[in-house]
């Protein structure tokens, strides 16, 4: 086509073919502006359409892809169009003369059939070319004076440039006055597939998808706006799924919508001005902790373990210098954990380490009081529900304490008993070790503090630690009338911890004639509270025989009940008195039967009129106390008389045998004094030897001096051995005062007698003279004088002690149904009791074999001495029994005494001589408990006396009182207890130490294991078969 147009141009006339050419120029210009505005145009309406759709909604995709397609193709159309008309129309002439037609018909059809003319591939153009060339040159010369341009409409043109001007201008105000929005439409429209968040005039800054809420509680939901936001309304709405609408106002630039607690999920729709959004609100419950661990490294010199306690009292104690770390544990897992500051009491902020469910949170060094508010949020959003408020107590490592519980400051103990003391320390954390010493007063030697016994602990933990300890007057030389001054000190683990101090207990070391002479006190004591009780008793009495003069009317009056109530109340107040006084009583006969100087016949007696007392108390005062109460509440007449009748018959019998036991005190005591005026002579004498025997042993180093060149410690001595003379001085004294008046009221000539010789002797004076004479070291002439009144007070001693009758068995005999064995049994504990004492003895010695040293043989004989009279005692007890069915386990006893008094004459006092001795003692117990066994069967036989029930009544309250604490804990032991908790106490003196029990592989059916069985032999032990029966017993020892 080109070819042709150029064919038929080169035919053409210049100025046609230039005419021709401006007007294909200017329609290619014309249409070419025209097909590019208005695509521009489309586009332009086209986002134009989007900016205005994102005004009132968030314009969906697809209808973004819609107007963003629809523009583009549209514009594209556009651009092909104006192409075809721009480009591809104005290359062809024939093109153009149309478009001449249409502003110049004529002249165009003219120039066209004249273009036709001259194409060669027309058929016109074989015409002649003179024809060709004149209609070419009257056509040329007829467009010469017309301009061709005119034929170009541009009508459609200008339209188009106006409506591209108005958009245009549109745009550009758009632009102008909301550029963040035209931009934002502009990104929509551009890239519809990915589009960007639509552009909002209400900008929101802040407002979640998605929340979630507290399960039930009520809630905000929060909904922030750009400050510099185009538009912001004053007002927000939130849409609830039902319809229900929430509104908020412009707060600044924020909207805050308080809503009622939910249980189920909602959704919320949001809007605010040309902004909207949705919420999806869910609702759980706040995270809460599982579980709460404290973590605590204790200081190092603790040696504790590190240690997690669960925090459930909210207050976790820690050493001070303890590093704490607390260790959570939640039902859900945590955004952050920490601790929150909530006043002046509250520690520092401290924020804690979150891994999954768990938060450890560091609080370092324990160093003082503190008090934390944990708080969590989970990863969720949610926060705990409260603080939890948890308190670290900063324990001070204060020193331990240490105490001998139950024991009282002043303590007596008999020259040859033992001494129980426990102590026990208690520490907060741990205690390292405990000690006992003890220091000897008026002993006539140095106060030297010596330590008895230490216990070392090597674990860290046991903040409680308890140890039991013997002490013996006779290993620790201590003398009669001296005081072992004993104290305990601990140490916990603190560095350079000082050791804390007990009090001290002070031990007197009185001799048996001592020790007698206060249970004699005692008793007297107990004598005047009788009397007290039998006051009391009569004036219930008196009261009982008011109140049944009283008539009808006034006894039914309220103060005439309260009367008898009263009276009742009185009458079991007096019945726990006197109960207590048995008590009192039963203790004072366990204390007299460690004394040797107390005869079986007495104790006897003494334990039956505690019997009488315990029974008073709890039978006829009770049924008095109860009769009284009736007679108060009884409804009629007939009933309160007869009440009141049978508690003056009960106040009655009730005195009668309180002035009994009054009667039989009264009595016990005077024999009890008779025999304790002859002690305390023979216990003068004792004094005197043995201050003699200090002087003779110290006369090389002191004889010829005066007291001022003494050396310290024979002044020490020298000083002592002053006071105890001028002590004895004092007791003669007092003794020859008490002979007398007991001379006077008694009338017995013995003690008159002795009196007189007191008296004519100038004793007391004399032992006055011998103490000055000790005091200026005169010791030769001392030793005589001392030998002279010990002789003299043997003798005194010897006129005041009571008669033997002589016999050994008579009465009813040893097997008899109403035989009184009572004196056997005390007996028989009175052994068993030495027994243990001895074996104790002997546990101490082993122990303290290092300390007694040279000493040891002399200890050692003297626990033998003690072994061999005891077997003579058991000899003796044995044939005043006279049970043949016993005697094998007598024979036992007997030989296992005379195996451990032959290694401790050996100075053997291991593990095999205390087997020996708790093998006796076991025997001794078998032997008791058969006796009591066969007592009460007799006595439950058909036709027993009443003599039989009373003496094995007597045995059992005998055995329940002092059978109490009879072989219960070694008296020297150790126990701790860790965090808190005591151990194992010893027993009191009495108590019997826990030693091996010895088996020496014998049959266990063998039938004197078993004798429960009593064969009554009739007749007492004739006194010429001792002899032939101590020398069987040697027999068995060989």
């Amino acid at each position: 086509m080109n070819n042709s147009r150029k064919n038929s141009g080169d035919l053409l006339p210049k100025s046609l073919r230039k005419q021709l050419d401006l007007l294909r120029n200017k329609l290619r210009w014309t249409e070419g502006s025209k097909g590019i505005l208005a695509a521009i145009g489309l586009l332009l309406v086209s986002w134009l359409v989007v900016l205005g759709s994102d005004r009132f909604w968030d314009t969906p995709q697809p209808l973004l892809i819609l107007a963003s397609v629809t523009g583009w193709a549209s514009a594209l159309w556009i651009l092909r169009l104006g192409y075809r008309l721009a480009i591809e129309q104005p290359r062809h002439d024939e093109n153009l003369a149309k478009i001449t037609q249409g502003r110049f018909p004529s002249l165009g059809d003219r120039l066209l059939g004249v273009i036709e003319l001259c194409d060669p591939r027309k058929k016109t153009s074989e015409h002649s070319a003179a024809l060709r060339e004149a209609a070419v040159s009257q056509v040329a010369n007829e467009t010469a004076g017309k301009n061709l341009n005119l034929a170009v409409d541009l009508k459609l043109f200008k339209r188009v440039a106006f409506g591209f001007a108005g958009l245009a201008t549109m745009a550009m105000l758009c632009a102008t006055i909301m550029p963040k929005a035209a931009f934002n439409a502009w990104e929509r429209w551009s890239n519809p597939f990915n589009p960007a968040q639509r552009y909002t005039f209400a900008e929101i800054t802040s407002f979640p998808a998605e929340k979630i809420v507290a399960l039930g509680e009520p809630y905000q939901i929060l909904c922030t706006l750009d400050p510099d936001s185009f538009w912001l309304p004053q007002e927000a709405i939130l849409t609830a799924e039902d319809g229900t609408e929430h509104v908020a106002t412009l707060n600044g630039h924020s909207y805050l919508f308080e809503l009622e607690g939910v249980r189920e999920d909602a959704s919320y729709a949001f809007s605010v001005g040309d902004a909207d959004a949705k919420i999806q609100v869910t609702p759980l419950a706040r995270p809460s902790l599982n579980e709460t661990l404290a973590h605590v490294e204790y200081p190092a010199y603790l040696g504790y373990p590190a240690n997690n306690l669960e925090i459930t009292s909210r207050t976790i104690t820690a050493p001070v210098g303890s590093l704490l770390t607390i260790h959570g544990f939640a039902n859900r897992p945590l955004q952050q954990a920490m601790t929150v500051g909530g006043g002046p009491q509250q520690s520092p902020s401290v924020k804690a380490n979150v891994d999954g469910n768990q938060f450890h949170l560091q609080l370092g060094l324990v160093e003082k009081h503190q008090v934390h508010r944990l708080v969590w949020q989970d990863s969720l959003g949610l926060s705990c529900n409260g603080f939890f408020q948890f308190e670290v107590v900063a324990k001070a490592d204060e020193p331990p304490s240490i105490e001998f519980p139950e024991i009282t400051a002043e303590n007596y103990v008999q020259e040859t008993g033992t001494f129980d003391l426990t102590a026990k320390a208690d520490d907060d954390f741990g205690i390292k070790n405990l000690t006992f010493s003890w220091t000897l007063r008026n002993a006539g030697t140095e106060e030297l503090e010596t330590v008895a016994r230490e216990w070392n602990n090597d674990s860290r933990t046991m903040v409680s630690f308890q140890g039991t300890h013997s002490f013996s007057p006779s290993l620790l030389n201590a003398p009669n009338g001296s005081t072992i001054v004993i104290r305990a000190h601990t140490s916990d683990w603190r560095e350079n911890a000082e050791p804390v101090y007990s009090r001290e207990i002070l031990v007197l070391v009185e001799s048996v004639e001592a020790n007698a002479d206060r249970m004699r006190k005692e008793i007297e004591d107990l004598l005047g509270k009788l009397s007290e009780i039998t006051n009391a008793e009569e004036d219930i009495l008196m009261k009982t025989l008011q109140m049944q003069a009283l008539d009808s009317e006034k006894a039914s009056e309220k103060s005439a009940q309260r009367k008898m109530e009263n009276a009742a109340s009185e009458q079991e107040d007096l019945a726990k008195q006197l109960e207590q006084m048995s008590k009192e009583g039963v203790e004072i006969l366990r204390e007299a039967m460690k004394n040797p100087l107390f005869d079986e016949q007495t104790l006897k007696e003494w334990n039956q009129t505690m019997q009488a007392m315990k029974e008073l108390s709890e039978g006829k005062m009770q049924e008095a106390s109860q009769q009284l109460s009736q007679s108060a509440s009884s409804p009629s007449e007939s009933q309160r008389s007869e009440s009141l009748s049978e508690a003056e018959n009960s106040e009655r019998e009730i005195i009668e045998e309180l002035q009994d036991l009054q009667g039989e005190i009264n009595e016990q005591l005077d024999e009890l004094e008779a025999m304790t005026l002859a002690q305390r002579l023979r216990k003068i004498k004792r004094t005197e030897d043995s201050l003699s025997k200090s002087l003779m042993e110290n006369l090389s180093e002191t004889i010829g001096l005066r007291t001022a060149d003494l050396s310290k410690k024979q002044k020490l001595l020298n000083d002592n051995l002053f006071d105890r003379q001028t002590e004895t001085h004092d007791n003669a004294k007092e003794l020859q005062s008490e002979i007398s008046r007991y001379h006077e009221r008694t009338q017995k000539p013995q003690y008159g007698e002795v009196s007189e010789q007191m008296d004519k002797t100038k004793a007391a004076d004399g032992l006055l003279n011998v103490a000055e004479l000790i005091n200026r070291n005169v010791s030769l002439n001392a030793t005589t004088k001392l030998g002279y009144w010990a002789v003299k007070f043997e003798e005194w001693a010897k006129l005041l002690e009571p008669q033997d009758d002589g016999g050994g068995g008579g009465g009813e005999g040893g097997g008899g149904e109403g035989e009184d064995i009572t004196e056997q049994l005390i007996a028989l504990l009175k052994i068993r009791k030495g027994e243990a004492d001895l074996r104790r003895h002997t546990i101490l010695l082993d122990k303290e074999k290092k300390d007694v040293g040279k000493e040891l043989k002399e200890k050692s004989d003297e626990l033998d001495s003690q072994q061999r009279k005891l077997m003579m005692d058991l000899t003796d007890v044995q044939i005043d029994l006279a049970k043949e069915e016993l005697n094998p386990l007598f024979d036992d006893a007997h030989t296992a005494m005379a195996d451990a008094a032959d290694r401790l004459k050996k100075q053997d006092s291991g593990q095999t001589t205390v087997a020996s001795e708790t093998k006796a003692f076991d025997l001794l117990s078998d032997i008791v408990n058969l006796i009591v066994e066969s007592q009460c069967q007799a006595c439950k036989k058909p036709g027993a006396s009443s003599q039989s029930q009373a003496a094995a009544a007597a045995m059992q309250f005998l055995l329940q009182q002092y059978g109490q604490g009879e072989g219960q804990g070694e008296g020297e032991g150790m126990g701790m207890s860790s965090m808190g908790g005591g151990s194992r106490q010893g027993g009191d003196t009495d108590s019997n130490p826990a030693t091996q029990r010895t088996n020496d592989g014998g049959d266990s059916s063998d039938p004197r294991s078993r004798f429960r069985k009593a064969n009554g032999w009739s007749g007492g032990l004739p006194s010429e078969f001792r002899e032939a029966l101590e020398n069987y017993f040697r027999e068995i020892e060989k």
